[in-house]
């Protein structure tokens, strides 16, 4: 029997009815207190409250039951006004007991300036209460100032250098107080207008546990804050700065949320913490405004909050935001491939069907991602594996197993080199946590998880037991302090020999979002309440630096669900999971557009959806368009068994694979279609590559909301379903079911259809029509788009002509599609090939280093052959020969 409460409960997911509301006890405020009792024979529940008025008991209320032997109980209690603090803890009826729980009651306090000081550099407003001292400081610096002990710092930059020493310089921020606001300038603007009143919930100490301002900030539309399911524009939302695992319809709540929003008028606001906090813009303000409240948790000593503003351009803001919290990193090349992924492919034999399938269509595919490899108890061993087991934390090698010939996973080695020869990188998914499994199950899981409570690997409770995830997925697992370097060394020992003796090139970095007690504690000393959105790039740190150290730098990646504030350092993240439905579809497509917007550039999503009735054929091939068109192009799939609960389904195979989905749908539409747009993905591999380095090196999005690049243009600001894949393709995915076209809006210049070549002026809105087999996409003017096509120079068929191979070390045919009468392109690769490419009026030349020929097409003359196959056609005199100048 034991008996579970965590005051902070599951915040913010749902009422588990073991938690503490609210958690935060106001003096003289009532308060529930519940528990949950699992298992033994007592039959109540009783509550031990100790406060100014002694030892008393209470009495609970039998809430609910379940059939897992779980019963729920509830207290309540009402805290007198003069008390400072209470303590209690929860009695069965055979006197056994929890821990006790210490709650402070707190205050709500309003605090206005009593002081005002300025400097040169800034200004300084101090508070007081009870004789106790907070500051507000205002500082027109870059240099980081830490303040202890009851002070709060906001920083605003005058402008930053970066590591190439290119100024970035802006003009001064000023601070002026008008009709009692602290109006921020910058360059003679008003680009914010901060309230000086704070409002802090404080205990009789004056420590502060929660804070709250208001402020405006210029411009009506707010962007950034990670990954929004609901809309890129906040205006108006309440934005939770909080991580949260949602089993698909996320809506407001998001597995990868950032607390940095930026205006259409060229300001942002960065809150510089990794506690829960949240911005409500829901309130009115003047036109050409957008009000701000910031709210927060805070350590309740030192540097209570810390928040930086900047102004300028988009670009510039995104700039400064990376600079300040991680420069993003670029993933290999062979990752922006198309990618084969589902979660039923557990056994040797069924991922070498795939490949096998993958191969007879004339499908080309760069990346394999295995989810059910594992036993799915340690996630290091295979499935099947007989192995000696091992208690004192020792490293494994290939060698410490044996696979038996008629296990699910015979030979593991010899599938990585199949892989390795078919040109696909093999991706095994992970699981931070030392799993709760029922009996039966492997005594090296019993072993481990001695092994890490011993040696204290694990995050713990405030009484230094061991945390253990209370409810919701993997309840009862422990999960592992990656704080703490023993739990490194030990953790990824395990794992080594993935990487140095079968070639897997990453992993998927699932789950993570299951710290939820915020009293308990890592091994740095940090409670859960600061934790619990940073663990998701613990984790990602973690792995990513066991890839530096292995395969070396830059070469594997670590595909995420979850994250935080500097996510961008530990590509690549994907949307989670998402029903196979048209809403679903719009709300990743928003998700990527807003996470870009925040400084994470490399982002995907399961085309199709990931969970639920399997997609109809519109479905399907609508999210491979815009996949194509995407940062990441994944398709996957939920388990076979699902996850709904459905008793009665026609396909229990629900891979959401081409091949797997004609048969699902009785379509042969499918297979060429996709096909198709893999192919078209591999044709594009140099461009995307070439952008994926831009991206890094200027902190542009991949996929880049109009608003990046067209700011002034008042039209954009609300234009949710468009946006810029690199610098050159406008892409307009259609996202709702049964459409057959959409309208397009063009912002300034000219541009050219992607598939015919027709031409187009901006600031216009054009209607489209679109098979399934299209997707509207618009080159921009002057571009050159370099190219990897096949033998017969084939960019877009539907039958094999079109196919080109899967190999990302070399090019079948470079060639470059190059718009409007001018232009210069500059292009490296790491191939040998390093120049500049200009046109104008149909004369090209090149300057610098070429490796290979080169073949230019210009989009005004390509054409349609009665196949309907998109050829180029090379124009008189562009073809180039090898040469180096």
């Amino acid at each position: 029997m034991s008996i579970v409460h965590v005051p902070s409960g599951l915040f913010p997911h749902m009422d588990s009815n073991f938690e503490r509301t609210p958690y935060l006890v106001a003096a003289g405020e009532g308060v529930v207190l519940s528990c949950r009792l699992d298992g033994g024979n007592a039959q109540c529940v009783k509550m031990e409250i100790k406060d100014s008025r002694g030892m008393h008991r209470l009495p609970g209320e039998l809430v609910r039951s379940d059939d897992r032997d779980r019963r729920y109980y509830r207290f309540y209690y009402k805290t007198d006004v003069n008390d400072s603090t209470f303590a209690y803890r929860f009695l069965t009826g055979d006197e056994e007991g929890s821990s006790w729980y210490d709650c402070p009651l707190l205050r709500k306090i309003t605090l206005k300036p009593v002081e005002t000081s300025i400097y040169d550099d800034g200004v300084t407003l101090q508070y007081e209460w009870c004789n106790h001292l907070y500051r507000l400081e205002f500082f027109s610096s870059t240099s980081l100032v830490l303040y202890f002990y009851h002070y709060f710092n906001v920083k605003v930059a005058r402008g930053l250098e970066d590591d190439r020493g290119c100024s970035h310089a802006s003009p001064l921020f000023s601070i002026v107080n008008e009709n009692g606001l602290l109006s921020v300038l910058h360059g003679g603007r008003t680009v914010m207008r901060i309230d000086p009143a704070m409002t802090l919930l404080l205990d009789t100490e004056g420590h502060a546990y929660y804070f709250s301002f208001s402020l405006d900030m210029a411009g009506e539309a707010l962007y950034g804050l990670g990954e929004k399911f609901d809309a890129v524009n906040q205006r108006g939302k309440k934005p939770l700065n909080y991580v949260v695992e949602k089993f698909t319809h996320q809506e407001e709540k998001a597995y990868l949320p950032i607390p940095f929003v930026f205006s259409n008028a060229g300001v942002s606001f960065y809150l510089n913490n990794t506690y829960p906090s949240s911005f409500d813009f829901s309130g009115k303000a003047k036109e050409g405004w957008s009000p701000m409240v910031v709210s927060g948790f805070c350590p309740n000593e030192g540097n209570l909050f810390e928040a930086k503003i900047e102004a300028g351009s988009p670009a510039y803001l995104l700039k400064q935001h990376v600079l300040e919290t991680g420069e993003a990193v670029l993933p290999p090349r062979w990752a922006f491939g198309p990618w084969m992924s589902s979660n039923g492919w557990n056994t040797q034999r069924e991922a070498l069907e795939q490949i096998a399938e993958m191969e007879a269509y004339g499908i080309p595919a760069t990346v394999m991602v295995l989810e059910a490899w594992s036993d799915e108890e340690t996630f290091y061993i295979w499935n099947g594996a007989e192995h000696v087991q091992c208690d004192d934390g020792s490293a494994l090698r290939y060698s410490d197993f044996t696979f038996p010939q008629d296990g699910p996973w015979p030979n593991p080695k010899e599938l990585c080199k199949r892989l390795e020869e078919k040109g696909l990188k093999l991706i095994l998914w992970q699981i931070p946590v030392i799993k709760h499994e029922p009996k039966p199950h492997g005594r090296q899981l019993d072993l481990d998880e001695e092994y890490a409570i011993n040696n204290r690997l694990c995050l713990l409770n405030d009484d230094g037991s061991a945390y253990r995830i209370p409810e919701l997925w993997f309840a009862g697992s422990l999960i592992p302090d990656f704080t703490n370097p023993e739990t490194y060394d030990w953790w990824f020992g395990k794992r080594r020999y993935l990487i140095e003796e079968l070639g897997v090139a990453g992993f998927k970095t699932d789950g993570g979002e299951f710290l939820f007690d915020f009293e308990s504690r890592s091994y740095d000393g940090r409670r859960g309440v600061e934790l619990h959105n940073a663990y998701q790039n613990l984790v990602a740190h973690s792995y990513r630096t066991f890839m530096d150290e292995t395969v070396g730098k830059g070469s594997g990646i670590t595909f995420s669900r979850a994250g935080f504030t500097g996510a961008q350092k530990f590509p690549i993240h994907w949307a989670g999971d998402q029903m196979s439905e048209f809403s679903e579809l719009k709300a990743q497509l928003t998700a990527g557009l807003s996470l870009g917007l925040s400084g994470v550039p490399f982002y995907g999503f399961d085309l199709g959806g990931f969970a639920g009735i399997p997609p109809e054929t519109e479905l399907y091939l609508r999210s491979a368009a815009f996949a194509t068109f995407a940062p990441i192009m994944q398709f996957h799939s939920e388990p076979r068994s699902g996850q709904f609960g459905m008793i009665e389904r026609e396909h229990w195979n629900n891979d959401r694979s081409p091949w797997n989905m004609s048969r699902i749908n009785s379509d042969d539409r499918i297979i060429p279609i996709y096909r198709f747009f893999a192919n078209i993905r591999m044709n594009l591999l140099p461009y995307i590559w070439q952008e994926a380095k831009h991206c890094v090196e200027t902190a542009r999005p991949m996929m880049a909301h109009l608003i990046y690049d067209f700011q002034e243009d008042d039209r954009v600001k609300d234009l949710e379903d468009e946006y810029m894949f690199g610098r050159d393709l406008l892409v307009a995915p259609i996202v709702e079911e049964s459409a057959k076209g959409r309208s397009v809006y063009l912002p300034a210049g000219n541009w050219h259809d992607f598939w015919t070549g027709e031409k187009y002026q901006g600031r216009t809105e054009i209607a489209c029509t679109c098979d399934l087999d299209r997707i509207p996409v618009y080159l921009r003017d002057g571009a050159a788009i370099p190219l990897n096509l096949n033998d017969y120079l084939v960019m877009g068929s539907l039958d094999k002509k079109g196919c080109v191979e899967n190999a990302i070390d070399r090019y079948v045919n470079f060639a470059f599609l190059l718009t409007g009468e001018c232009g210069e392109h500059a292009y490296v690769d790491d191939i040998g090939n390093d120049f500049v490419l200009a046109w104008n009026n149909g004369r090209v030349s090149l300057s610098g280093k070429q490796s290979i020929p080169i073949t230019v097409f210009h989009s005004d003359l390509r054409h349609v052959n009665k196949e309907g196959h998109f050829f180029g056609r090379t124009v008189p005199g562009l073809e180039l020969e090898p040469r180096e100048d």
